[in-house]
C-alpha cells in the first residue's frame, strides 16, 4: 500500500535548494575503489552495500575521511553491477542539488513507522520464524516507542533480528542478505516519498543520484584533478 511521509516530518527535516544556494552549495566528498563511477548516474539502491543509514551513496564534508574510504578494502556482499570496475582509489568532489534532506535525528512519526513495517513485510518470508516474529515485534515496539529516531531505526532492525534469532537453537547469525534487502526497500520507499538524502552530522546518505553534481575527481594520492566528462 502506498504511504506518504507527513508534510510536517519533511518540512522539519529539510534544507531547501534555496537554503543550500545561500550557503554557496558546500562541497561533499565520496571515496571509492570503483574506477568508472559516475555518481550522477549510479543508483545506490541497486549497487550499494548496507550502511549506518541504509543503502545509499555516502558523502562527507571531510575530504580526509573520503580519502580513507578510497583506500579501504573492498566491501563484502556488494551486489553485482554490470560494467562496474574496481581499481585504485578515487575521491569525488560533489555538490548536492536535492531539495529534501531528512535529518537522522528526526523522531519517527506514524508515516515513517508505516514505511518501515511495509518494507519489512515486503522482504520477509512469512514462514521464516525470525522474520515473522520481527514483524509482530516491530508493530508492538513502534506502538510504544516515542523517542526512536530515523537514524536509530536501521540499527534497531538489525539488533531486533539478532535478539530474536538468539532464542532459536538453529540461529547462526544475522542474515546479511535480509538486512540488505530491508535497507534497500525502506530507503526506496523513502525516496518515492520525496526524500533525496538523509543527514547525520557531516555525513549525507544520498538516495537520489540525480541530486548530485560532480565537480572533480581526484585519484587518491595524486595532485591531478579533472572534471567528470
Amino acid at each position: 500500500f502506498p504511504v506518504t511521509i507527513s508534510a510536517s516530518i519533511i518540512s522539519s527535516g529539510v534544507q531547501t535548494t534555496n537554503e543550500l544556494s545561500n550557503l554557496g552549495r558546500p562541497s561533499y566528498f565520496h571515496g571509492t575503489r570503483v574506477s568508472n563511477l559516475n555518481l550522477m548516474m549510479a543508483d545506490p539502491l541497486l549497487g550499494g552495500s548496507r550502511g549506518e543509514l541504509g543503502v545509499a551513496t555516502y558523502l562527507t564534508k571531510n575530504p580526509e575521511h573520503a580519502g580513507t574510504h578510497a583506500m579501504a578494502d573492498f566491501v563484502p556482499n556488494l551486489p553485482y553491477v554490470k560494467g562496474r570496475e574496481f581499481g585504485d582509489g578515487f575521491v569525488h568532489e560533489v555538490r548536492f542539488k536535492g531539495q529534501n534532506i531528512l535529518k537522522a535525528s528526526t523522531p519517527l512519526d506514524d508515516s515513517i513507522k508505516a514505511l518501515a513495517l511495509q518494507s519489512i513485510e515486503l522482504v520477509s518470508d512469512k514462514l521464516d520464524p525470525i522474520q515473522s516474529k520481527m514483524i509482530r515485534s516491530l508493530r508492538s515496539s513502534f506502538s510504544r516507542s516515542k523517542d526512536l529516531t530515523v537514524g536509530q531505526l536501521y540499527d534497531k532492525v538489525t539488533t531486533l533480528y539478532d535478539n530474536i534469532g538468539k532464542k532459536l537453537p538453529s540461529y547462526s547469525g544475522v542474515d546479511e542478505t535480509f538486512i540488505l534487502n530491508w535497507q534497500r526497500t525502506f530507503n526506496e520507499l523513502l525516496r518515492k516519498s520525496g526524500v533525496d538524502a538523509i543527514e547525520q552530522g557531516d555525513v549525507l546518505a544520498v538516495l537520489k543520484p540525480s541530486a548530485l553534481e560532480t565537480v572533480a575527481i581526484k585519484p587518491y594520492g595524486n595532485d591531478i584533478e579533472f572534471p567528470l566528462s
